[in-house]
């Protein structure tokens, strides 16, 4: 362990949250299909929805759990959630139970969606469950995100997303929307007039914010993408596109952080009932940490978990920020 004067004031708050039993991460994912076919994603989409007999454990582990919570805070994940709507409600609305229930217990709800099928209605509906933030990518202007992310049925998605994101904005509704741009090669040209058209659409507008990341090898289809930009290309991009949306619309910098890997008192909650630590490795055993079982209980592999964790005790920055790609770099 690094010495602790070398240690910032701010990474030992995030180290001390990561170990607080007080506070649990769950990533549910209720599905992990798709309603859209993106080139560069790395998942397989093996696990349909989730089973109500994975359900009912489930509850019955966050039941549990929640007797000795102060904060819960669960994010709805892919494949894409909205698929799995009614396995989204059923858990939803048992947490908000529980929430009322146990008045020291604060959940806290939000959801990365494609954005897809997120209208109105549907916001309002998942709000009554407490879903009040989402994580919305982007892929540029609509020429070019219609040809790398498209429906099942070969149709472009942008005009739909876009408009749902327009009809969110007019709603007033007391959320917030985190709109993910992606950078690559073939859309690195068209990002600054497409960024200007975000910003100016939404500027002002504190409920909306803006991260530009580039596309990166996750595995799956994204290893055989041909568009990943050199990392001090990308960087350059991130910051001229900065430039463009300062002073109209916040833009989030990942800094810094913590990566929920490596929390201690977060985890991933799969369709089958598996427990992982990370929603990139999926199909890497070493993210298999644990398994529900009928009862609630989590069987945990501490080995497992201490790979995990080791970057808690290292206080090296890359295992902290990104346990599984500071392994894969070392192979």
């Amino acid at each position: 362990m690094l010495p602790a004067s070398t240690i910032s004031g701010r990474k030992w708050r995030q180290v001390l949250s990561a170990l607080d039993p007080a506070i649990l991460h769950l990533i549910i994912l209720p599905t992990e299909r798709c309603n859209l076919h993106c080139q560069y994603c790395y998942e397989d989409k093996r696990l349909s929805l989730m089973s109500d007999d994975v359900v009912a454990r489930l509850k019955k582990f966050i039941h549990r759990r929640s007797v000795d919570l102060g904060r819960l805070y669960v994010e709805w994940f892919g494949g894409e959630p909205l698929v799995a709507l009614d396995t989204i409600c059923e858990i939803g609305s048992f947490i908000r139970s529980l929430s009322t229930k146990s008045t020291p217990l604060r959940v806290t709800s939000g959801m990365t969606t494609n954005g897809y099928a997120l209208d109105v209605a549907m916001a309002e509906r998942l709000m009554s469950f407490g879903v009040t933030s989402y994580q919305i990518t982007l892929d540029g202007p609509p020429e070019y995100h219609d040809t790398v992310r498209q429906t099942r049925e070969g149709k472009g998605s942008f005009a739909r997303i876009w408009n749902n994101l327009l009809a969110l904005r007019d709603a007033s509704l007391p959320i917030s929307i985190l709109l993910r741009i992606h950078m690559c090669h073939d859309n690195a040209s068209s990002l600054e007039r497409f960024v200007m058209k975000v910003a100016t659409e939404f500027s002002f507008d504190k409920r909306f914010s803006l991260l530009f990341k580039p596309i990166a090898d996750l595995g799956g289809a994204s290893a055989h993408f041909k568009g990943i930009l050199p990392i001090d290309i990308s960087d350059q991009l991130r910051e001229d596109l900065c430039k463009v949306a300062k002073g109209r619309i916040r833009v989030v910098r990942l800094r810094n952080y913590i990566c929920y890997a490596t929390k201690a008192n977060s985890f991933v909650i799969r369709p089958n009932g598996s427990i992982g630590k990370c929603t990139v490795a999926l199909d890497d055993p070493l993210n298999t940490v644990g398994e529900l079982d009928e009862r609630g209980y989590v069987h945990f592999s501490q080995e497992k978990l201490r790979w995990w964790y080791r970057g808690l005790c290292s206080m090296v920055d890359s295992e902290m920020q990104c346990p599984y790609y500071a392994h894969t770099m070392r192979k």
